[in-house]
Formats: structure tokens, sequence, C-alpha cells
């Protein structure tokens, strides 16, 4: 449908808003001598002039590809099928395409904000970082990726199997569970020390009126 082949193909998915730094990618991707075509999937979020801006620099590059909008199935056989996943965003919350990307066990090049560095920890082989808003240093990361993806891969093997550990719905799920009833346990200490004060500083009530003198 997009003219990729399986295998021969970076990916980014997401919004297509100037925070996610995609024109930056598709820049840096420019200085990248490579065969592989480079997939950008997503669409605008009332960001038409921001989306007009990429698909005019798409445009300069034949091995680029803006995909649109892919869900479901469609987006399972992106990720399944991509060599690499590339997420070069200035501003992330907890990044889930890209925790997803590691889970289909991808080697990902990444920008070095914090939540991105919390799950990939620092760079290496299968997870290449560079600072954000470099675009040198992107397209650095770019080439250490696909000029050696067997390499990248098995780097990409050591980070999955963490993050899968980590980040799995079961993992999250039972610290969730340890955090809540460590809430509980420090409010019952906290309940058991309150009442043990007010006992010990109640006034001592007479049983009758005080002798007259």
């Amino acid at each position: 449908q997009f003219g990729l082949e399986p295998g021969r193909y970076l990916l980014n998915v997401g919004r297509l808003v100037p925070e996610k730094a995609v024109d930056q990618l598709l820049r840096a991707y420019g200085d990248v001598e490579t065969d592989l075509r480079l997939a950008v999937v997503g669409g605008s979020s009332h960001t038409d002039d921001y989306t007009g801006r990429l698909e005019r620099l798409a445009s300069r590059d034949e091995r680029i590809v803006l995909t649109g909008p892919v869900y479901g199935p469609g987006q399972d056989r992106l990720f399944r099928q991509a060599a690499g996943y590339v997420m070069p965003s200035l501003l992330e919350g907890l990044p889930l395409a890209l925790l997803e990307a590691i889970a289909y066990g991808l080697p990902v090049v990444v920008s070095d904000i914090a939540p991105h560095l919390e799950v990939v920890g620092s760079s290496g082989p299968g997870r290449r970082v560079f600072r954000a808003g470099d675009l040198d240093g992107l397209a650095e990361q770019l080439r250490l990726l696909v000029d050696d993806l067997a390499g990248e891969r098995r780097g990409a093997g050591l980070l999955h199997r963490r993050v899968v550990d980590e980040y799995s719905w079961d993992a999250v799920a039972d610290r969730t569970e340890a955090y809540y009833e460590a809430l509980l346990r420090q409010g019952h200490r906290r309940c058991r020390r309150s009442a043990m004060a007010g006992r010990a500083t109640a006034p001592v009530l007479s049983s009758g009126p005080a002798p007259l003198r």
C-alpha cells in the first residue's frame, strides 16, 4: 500500500505536531546515505500548517513516505516489519509509542529527553540516543543504526526483555497494588499514633463537684 518492503524501512508513529519534531527527522534523514525508507505514520492534530510543511520536506526525498493515520492491523504490520524506530520528540509524557516499538523488538533512535532516557537508559546498540534538537547528532545515530542492522537488532533484544519486564500490564498492576498497600499500612500507623496521642492528652474528668475550701 505504501511501497514499503519488510525490513527495509524505519518507522515513526504519532501525531504530526511540532513537539514531535518530525520536521527535524525529515531534514536529518536527508544527510543519511541509505536505501532504507522512512515511514512517518500519523495525521494532523489541528496542525495543518505544520503538516503542510512536512509534506513539502518529504517531497524532496523519495525515500520518505507520509502514510497518514493507520490503525489496528495495519499499524501492527508496520511495527512488525520495520527495521527500526525513530522518536526525535522535544516533549513527551510516558512515550507509549516507544514502549510499543521496543515491545516489537525494534532498535530505536531517540532524543535525550527525560521520558525517553527513563525507558532506554544510556546510548548503545539497539538504543541510540542524541541530544534533542541536534540534527547532526540525530543523523549520526541514524547512520549507526542503518550501518549495522543485525547488531542493533541484537542490542534491541536486551532492551526488549528489560522493558517488557518493567512495563508490562502485569508488572504495572503489581507495582500499583504494592503502592496502595504501602499507603494503607502508613495510614493505619498514623491512625494508631493519633489515637494513642489522644488518649495520653485527654483531660481527666472529676466524678463530682470540687470540694469547697
